[in-house]
């Protein structure tokens, strides 16, 4: 899609695009900065992407939970269900699972998760953070006050660099001897790296037939991946000279007899 040169009157920043009708708009911007000697490519598609928007869940703080609470709970409950007769044995399973769920909203804290997109290392002190960054740079938009955009420089830097350090503390805890025990953390983690949630798209094999199952689109992917490497014929390798099976290198210095031979 890129028709104009990027780098001096090289083209070397392209755009492939399965749908060229979306195109809005294509055209060359000046770099970032002075050192950088390719052009930007602005490019305005009319389509936006879908992004499945996350529903609010309930969590519960079992860390946090009343376990003495629960016990007395339970051991009284247990007198009382023992004592107590059931006509079936749906009857008994209700009565015990609205006992029990009873005993987890009396004793156990919950809390209700965003529904908004955010990553598992961004507390509530980083979002205040982020929120005062956000209004500062509003305000030294408004007023161009040299004052007002180092005070947003400031804490932008300061934003960037607990968020680093927040990262690299969550990563520490995700990545460690203990995720093979408890590897939820560290799925949940692989999940929020995707880009999407619909997966891979059916595709096509050699035959034109179309393949929506896991295993056979692997495989697919697997052939095309294959075919586009070199296939090297390793029973006739050709001959790279003296110089490559000697232990040293020849030399200007080396005498005449051994480098002839």
């Amino acid at each position: 899609m890129v028709t104009f040169s990027t780098r001096k009157e090289n083209t070397l920043d392209l755009i492939l695009t399965s749908h060229p009708s979306f195109t809005e708009r294509c055209k060359p911007l000046p770099p970032i900065t002075e050192k950088s000697d390719h052009d930007i490519v602005l490019f305005d598609l009319a389509t936006q992407p879908v992004r499945a928007r996350p529903k609010r869940r309930t969590l519960y703080l079992w860390k946090k939970a009343n376990t003495i609470g629960i016990k007395q709970s339970l051991a009284q409950y247990s007198e009382t269900f023992l004592n107590q007769t059931f006509s079936s044995v749906d009857e008994m399973w209700e009565n015990f699972k609205a006992a029990i769920e009873k005993v987890i909203q009396e004793f156990v804290p919950t809390r209700r998760t965003l529904a908004r997109q955010t990553h598992p290392w961004i507390d509530n002190h980083l979002r205040k953070l982020t929120n005062r960054k956000q209004c500062a740079y509003k305000r030294a938009r408004k007023t161009n006050n040299p004052s007002d955009w180092n005070r947003y420089n400031r804490l932008c830097t300061q934003t960037q660099r607990e968020i680093r350090q927040s990262h690299r503390k969550y990563m520490t805890e995700v990545i460690s001897d203990s995720y093979k025990d408890q590897p939820k953390k560290f799925w949940s983690y692989i999940k929020t790296r995707k880009q999407e949630s619909f997966g891979i798209a059916p595709l096509k094999n050699k035959d034109g037939f179309i393949h929506s199952d896991a295993k056979t689109k692997a495989e697919i992917l697997n052939d095309q991946f294959q075919s586009v490497f070199t296939q090297e014929d390793t029973a006739n390798v050709p001959d790279k000279g003296l110089a490559h099976t000697l232990p040293w290198k020849i030399s200007p210095s080396t005498p005449t007899e051994l480098r002839n031979n």
